[in-house]
């Protein structure tokens, strides 16, 4: 193979993959097609676990299909979007996948949500149909009052661990707004018409959200094909490390692509059984252990839930074989930390750091069944392309340049819903007719076609050097170069405005358990440290003079989104915004003070 220096054209996270894994056939079907197929010659292994439910695959489609028939009777359309908000449980798969047989639109919204912000979603879709989760007929008449929603479907706590589709007998009652779960069998006796489920790749499937952190998060519509796509390039690229068990803990929230997608459906489209964790927090998540999963698909907030946990340091881990992180990124020192405590417990699981974006429909990259890479975050998905091109030029660059990452893949998304001008601000066609979506993340690919991610366009910092210069500051590479410190646990590193020069790096560091903090001194000791020799991507760096951080400041935890879970930089830069306006404030004090005396 003739190497050119351009990863989008020597692919060289495509080396020693078949022709078929590279140019696969995506059939024409919907997911709903896809799983009843699988129905037919899997259909009474284990597909979920939920709690005290166990459903095989043939239970899922019947369950699937029954409430099919509601949402026709209930005058569902194809094209309708149908909010759902639940916690992880079996019941939303079964809308989802009901919806799919129909031609539904599904979006899974966080539980967390406020009624407002259900409200907003709710008048942003016209939804004529809402899904919740235990909330009470004052809760449904405000919903339904202040939107244009027609009926209302609520599961009730009550029902979470029945299979009530195949056993309920009741008599549903006429034209109520208001339905129980546990009435849906007997509204689906009300349609007796055939249902057309023949609705292709091209069919309009779900709706995702960006992260928001860069402001108001995005609609992102995927088709059938987006998701068929992504869950074959997933299954190509893992290859055989998907025949280390059976059994897939999902602990992350269906509102995410990350949850919703690559763990839970890629779960089932791979003959696996998927274990939904709704409510899951650091004190239960030791009883989701129990049911010994093969396979994790957590994020970095997991981790350390195991490394901390009194009743996990107990137990045999030998059934676990693969951690996959995705979310944020899980650092080389966390990684390898975690490697050693599973090894210690009996595991030889490989430690998998990945990413993604609800725009390629949950992951772009995947680091299963590959060479251990800690400093990356996998290769590219097989079948699909990357490349990276320059900020400032949009020219594509070499390996090991830094620049935003782009994909092309039958995983692209379709469009941002009803936002045509932003979505051909990041989908853009190349000379060859190729689309590509352009990410807001900074990376590059190096030689053996490993990803690596310097940040997002935000979490860099322009600043301006001794020399009047402007500089570039990569909040990551600084970040991950303090944490190699022996004595710090991790660090995560924003930037603030500051008097004397426009932007500063402020650091907040976590120090290891065992570490005697001492206030002033350890502040100085890590500053002492950061104009010394570090570490980043296991290689000695020194950091320039611009790139250590002005201000330093050690905390227990760092804060948390309690929706997605992931760190709250916007949290953090208020911190540090409101510190530094502190001591500016006391400084002018003193000087004051000063001229007051003279």
């Amino acid at each position: 193979m003739k190497v050119t220096g351009y990863p989008s054209i020597d692919k060289p996270h495509e080396k020693g993959y078949s022709h078929f894994a590279k140019n696969p056939i995506i059939p024409n079907m919907s997911v709903y097609n896809i799983l009843k197929l699988i129905n037919v010659f899997n259909g009474n292994e284990q597909a979920i676990n939920c709690l005290n439910l166990n459903v095989t695959y043939n239970e899922l489609i019947k369950d699937v299909d029954t409430l099919a028939k509601a949402f026709k009777e209930l005058g569902v359309k194809a094209n309708d979007i149908i909010p759902i908000c639940m916690p992880n449980l079996y019941q939303e798969l079964v809308c989802f996948l009901a919806a799919n047989k129909i031609g539904t639109i599904i979006t899974f919204l966080n539980y967390q949500s406020t009624i407002e912000e259900i409200k907003y979603y709710l008048n942003m879709f016209s939804s004529p149909l809402y899904i919740n989760y235990d909330k009470d007929r004052e809760y449904n008449e405000i919903i339904k009052n202040g939107t244009k929603v027609r009926q209302i479907i609520t599961l009730h706590k009550n029902d979470i661990n029945l299979k009530r589709f195949t056993t309920i007998d009741n008599i549903f009652m006429g034209n109520s707004d208001f339905i129980s779960f546990d009435e849906i069998e007997s509204l689906a006796k009300y349609y007796r018409k055939p249902i057309n489920s023949q609705f292709g790749k091209q069919q309009d499937s779900i709706i995702l959200y960006t992260s928001g952190t860069t402001g108001s998060p995005k609609a992102v519509l995927i088709t059938n094909e987006n998701i068929i796509s992504s869950g074959i390039y997933m299954k190509n690229s893992i290859g055989e490390a998907m025949n280390k068990g059976k059994k897939c803990l999902v602990c992350v929230d269906f509102s995410y692509p990350y949850g919703s997608l690559t763990s839970a459906l890629m779960t089932l489209m791979s003959k696996k059984e998927a274990i939904l964790t709704p409510g899951l927090n650091a004190k239960n998540f030791y009883t989701f252990l129990q049911r010994k999963p093969n396979y994790i698909f957590g994020i970095p907030s997991i981790c350390n839930i195991m490394l901390n946990d009194p009743e996990i340091n107990k137990m045999d881990l030998s059934f676990l074989q693969v951690f996959i992180s995705g979310g944020d990124f899980l650092s080389p020192k966390k990684s390898t930390e975690l490697l050693e405590f599973l090894k210690r417990h009996g595991s030889n699981a490989s430690i998998c750091n990945g990413s993604g974006n609800a725009e390629t429909t949950g992951a772009n990259t995947n680091a299963v069944g590959i060479k251990y890479n800690p400093m990356s975050v996998g290769k590219p998905l097989v079948g699909t392309n990357v490349k990276i091109i320059s900020p400032e030029t949009g020219e594509e660059l070499k390996y090991n340049e830094v620049g935003y990452i782009c994909y092309s893949g039958k995983h692209v998304f379709k469009e941002y819903f009803n936002d045509k001008e932003t979505t051909s601000k990041v989908k853009k066609y190349d000379q060859n007719g190729v689309c590509w979506y352009i990410t807001d993340t900074l990376g590059f690919i190096d030689e053996e076609g490993y990803a690596h991610i310097v940040g997002r366009d935000r979490d860099f910092i322009i600043t301006f050097g001794e020399t009047g210069s402007a500089y570039k500051i990569y909040c990551n590479m600084v970040q991950e170069s303090i944490a190699s410190i022996n004595f710090i646990d991790s660090c995560v590193v924003v930037g603030v405005s500051d008097s004397i020069r426009d932007k500063v790096g402020y650091a907040f560091v976590k120090l290891k358990s065992d570490y005697n903090y001492e206030p002033s001194i350890t502040e100085k000791k890590i500053l002492d440290k950061c104009n010394s020799t570090l570490y980043f991507n296991n290689k000695p760096i020194n950091l320039k003079s611009y790139e250590i951080p002005k201000y330093i400041q050690v905390v227990d935890e760092f804060p948390q989104n309690e929706k997605s879970h992931k760190i709250d930089y916007e949290h953090l830069r208020i911190i540090a915004e409101e510190h530094i306006a502190k001591e500016q404030v006391s400084s002018r004090t003193k000087t004051r003070i000063l001229k007051k005396g003279e």
